[in-house]
């Protein structure tokens, strides 16, 4: 089984656009899932930047029929740029977790940490932590919403919330649209769409 998500961002404040978004992703047995995201493009005024290319293995498991909880390392390289070697390269890990409380409402979340300057000269690292709860809301068969806060700590700590709504198409093919705000600034807004495909192997 292959599922493929897509899709792009538009910061308000700086006018700027970032695609694709792609992240790929293939189950290996029951409980493991490989995981590979490709580099993101930043647009802005006629200008582009260059993300990372990462990759992780996403171990899952059931505690009980509504508590499902699992570990996501993963490990990132730039693809453009100075640190475009050894000195680069920075490795995450995930602890995840979700909790179905009845059949049409769910809490799920992330706490984490990623570290950065692994292969660099000097032995020094620099680390970001981070940790999200979202809260999601199944109206229908077809249409869900959700609501979420995340923080992100590292020189200083950041904390964002966004909302948005998801459409089931047909069950092979999803869409969402979203919007967020990083809570110290409002304005600098940003709003999103993606798409999301399931192919049966």
């Amino acid at each position: 089984d292959l599922i493929l998500e897509a899709g792009l961002a538009y910061d308000l404040s700086q006018s700027s656009i970032t695609l694709p978004q792609l992240l790929v992703r293939t189950g290996i047995t029951d409980s493991l899932e490989f995981r590979i995201t490709a580099p993101d493009i930043s647009l802005q005024d006629q200008e582009s930047a260059f993300g990372a290319v990462s990759v992780g293995v996403k171990y899952a498991t059931e505690v009980n029929e509504q508590i499902r909880i699992g570990l996501l390392p993963s490990i990132a390289l730039p693809v453009t740029g100075e640190d475009r070697d050894l000195s680069g390269i920075q490795s995450g890990l995930a602890f995840l977790w979700s909790l179905d409380t009845d059949t049409s409402v769910g809490i799920y979340g992330s706490l984490g940490t990623q570290a950065g300057g692994i292969g660099g000269e000097s032995g020094e690292l620099s680390f970001e932590h981070f940790a999200s709860m979202t809260l999601g809301w199944s109206v229908n068969d077809s249409i869900s919403l959700f609501a979420e806060g995340y923080s992100l700590i590292g020189e200083s700590a950041d904390i964002y919330a966004d909302a948005g709504i998801i459409y089931l198409l047909k069950p092979t093919l999803q869409l969402d649209f979203y919007g967020g705000v990083p809570i110290a600034d409002p304005s600098a807004a940003w709003i999103g769409f993606g798409i999301s495909t399931f192919v049966d192997g």
